[in-house]
């Protein structure tokens, strides 16, 4: 009974924790991931056999 009472503790402060970071760092995260999808979408693979698929929006990103 005990270990029940400290684990949803523990899951209480883990949400809050999560919770708090994602406000702080949320646009950050937001920013990054655009910024490396519009590097991804104006450059190809080195490798001739591999260029990966992209998302369906990404061609909205391209410079040419």
């Amino acid at each position: 009974m005990w270990y029940n009472i400290i684990k949803s503790k523990g899951e209480r402060m883990m949400k809050r924790l999560l919770s708090r970071c994602l406000r702080r760092y949320g646009k950050l995260i937001a920013a990054l991931a655009l910024a490396i999808t519009t590097a991804n979408v104006n450059s190809c693979c080195i490798w001739i056999n591999h260029q990966p698929e992209l998302p369906d929006g990404a061609n909205n990103l391209r410079k040419f």
